[in-house]
């Protein structure tokens, strides 16, 4: 049994039926327990040869339990709300959620990247930078009083660094996270 083959009309959850993957016909719920009986399990992934796993969706819930009709109503009221359609993707269908909209390729983005020549001012032990993803838009972080470095024109030129302090590796931070 699979969400995609279940079928309801004019957002109606009473007339939700499951639909033959074989013939498309619609088969009412009040046949799950012979479907359930007849059914075998079968493993579609190699396992380890001591463990075996089967991903079930709520739709296999005995009569009684979970409905079919009240999963539909629950996708009906959830599927324009992305926070309840996430919680119901995750609770009912037993998947992941997938996050929509743009991501960002990271190899794409490494390609992008402009060599960026300037000299360190003396007394810096270490550069970093943030980068923080939202959508199309960039929000770049920098330590305060750092800001004066984010504009290419105003680092100053620096003598050569001190011998007793040593300049470490630069680090860097991209979070892609969509909040």
């Amino acid at each position: 049994m699979r969400w995609e083959n279940i079928r309801w009309r004019d957002d109606d959850p009473k007339t939700a039926a499951l639909a033959c993957v074989h013939c498309g016909v619609l088969i009412e719920e009040r046949f799950k327990p012979q479907m359930l009986a007849a059914g075998r399990w079968r493993p579609t992934a190699k396992g380890n040869g001591e463990t075996i796993g089967f991903h079930l969706v709520s739709l296999y819930s005995p009569l009684g339990r979970l409905p079919w009709s009240a999963t539909v109503g629950e996708f009906i009221g959830a599927k324009d709300n992305p926070l309840r359609l996430k919680n119901w993707v995750n609770s009912v269908l037993g998947e992941t959620w997938e996050e929509r909209g743009e991501t960002v390729d990271p190899d794409n983005l490494l390609a992008r990247g402009e060599r960026y020549e300037a000299e360190v001012p003396t007394g810096v032990g270490v550069l970093i930078a943030a980068l923080h993803i939202l959508g199309p838009a960039f929000v770049k972080s920098l330590p305060e009083r750092a800001a004066a470095l984010a504009n290419r024109r105003e680092v100053p030129v620096a003598a050569e660094p001190e011998p007793s302090m040593p300049l470490r590796r630069p680090r860097g931070w991209i979070d892609g996270w969509r909040g």
